[in-house]
């Protein structure tokens, strides 16, 4: 059991984006990221005799049968990839029911074990107390062990979604004396996002959209150790669109699409 504090961290949230930028231009070198291999993809059965699947397009679902999975959820996983020093975990995060919103969504985040052919889900509850106080406890007591069905699908997800690419962000959070601190991200097609908080640390993430809700696990405000960050987001419109904090803080973001953003 984790007990963690929202520190004025926040991970999805207002996000305003103008091709173009008004923050000038690019990053110092080229993403050294190598696309992460997502060891969910493919189809699984619980032992419970309900099967799962794991879509290259981000997306999965369950059922009694393989031809009765639907479009039921999002998902993102994050080991502790890429970019940064904390401390990493693995974790799954699925977002579904009604994303019209990241208060109305379902999420649900799970650590887990990839053995071979078995990745093994232990639940993960998440509390929040006061104060943006969270606790996070594994349920032990009914954790899932997913078998898989057929080859191993040994690939990195294919997303496609508005959010793909480079962005300049603001924030209303902390650390800084003016309450607008400038952020960059980098979307990426496999699940994972770049993120780097100018003058201050770099580092990379896992995020999923789904509707309105874009959610983000990593490092740092971002981090496992927090539980999932989830906001609601608006339209891209002329590359723009803004997004606010369910929990964490609250926070709202601006982004702003750029076609090269600043980099560490």
């Amino acid at each position: 059991m984790n007990r963690i504090r929202i520190m004025g961290i926040a991970a999805v949230a207002a996000v305003t984006v103008t091709v173009g930028c008004a923050f000038g231009g690019g990053g110092k070198e080229d993403d050294p990221h190598t696309p992460l291999v997502n060891p969910f993809i493919g189809s699984w059965q619980a032992g419970d005799g309900v099967y799962w699947v794991f879509r290259e397009d981000g997306t999965g679902g369950t059922g009694s049968a393989l031809s009765e999975v639907g479009d039921d959820y999002s998902y993102l996983i994050w080991y502790g990839q890429g970019l940064g020093t904390n401390v990493k975990h693995n974790t799954l995060v699925t977002a579904g029911g009604d994303t019209n919103s990241a208060a109305s969504a379902e999420i649900k985040q799970y650590r887990f074990a990839v053995n071979s052919a078995t990745i093994t889900l232990i639940p993960q509850i998440l509390t929040l107390g006061t104060n943006d106080y969270y606790t996070i406890q594994d349920d032990t007591a009914h954790p899932i062990t997913l078998t898989r069905q057929g080859a191993a699908v040994e690939k990195p997800l294919s997303l496609s979604n508005d959010l793909i690419g480079e962005w300049h962000a603001d924030w209303d959070g902390e650390h800084n004396t003016d309450g607008n601190t400038t952020w960059s991200y980098k979307f990426r097609t496999d699940g994972t996002a770049r993120t780097y908080h100018h003058a201050m640390h770099q580092f990379d993430n896992g995020y999923l959209l789904r509707g309105k809700v874009l959610v983000i696990l990593g490092e740092w405000r971002f981090s496992d150790t927090f539980g999932y960050t989830a906001s609601t987001v608006t339209p891209v419109v002329n590359g723009r669109f803004t997004a606010q904090e369910h929990h964490h803080g609250a926070l709202n973001w601006d982004f702003q699409h750029v076609a090269s953003a600043e980099w560490k």
